[in-house]
């Protein structure tokens, strides 16, 4: 299997080749890492990141009392594009 292969032939998700692709890679979890610091203020060691081998979990948040919030969702982006789009017109980002 060719290196561009693998990871397009991934068997949670599909989403083109290029999203696919990008997705596939540590620097996706690494733009990850720089979004929870600069948009929610974080510092580094509040920071922990763990890859979810269904793909299932795409966010945790835990919190003083221990107790952990997960959004969790299908391994597709039906629902979160619109969710930016209805956002973004009703000025919310």
């Amino acid at each position: 299997m060719s290196r561009r292969s693998k990871p397009l032939a991934h068997p949670n998700w599909r989403m083109g080749n290029r999203i696919t692709i990008d997705s596939a890679t540590m620097m996706n979890k690494g733009f990850e890492i720089i979004e929870a610091r600069w948009l929610f203020g974080m510092r580094p060691e509040q920071i922990d990141v763990v890859v979810h081998p269904q793909s299932t979990v795409h966010s945790m948040v835990e919190f003083v009392d221990g107790s952990i919030l997960a959004q969790l969702g299908p391994t597709d982006m039906r629902m979160p594009i619109p969710i930016c789009v209805n956002l973004s017109r009703e000025g919310c980002i």
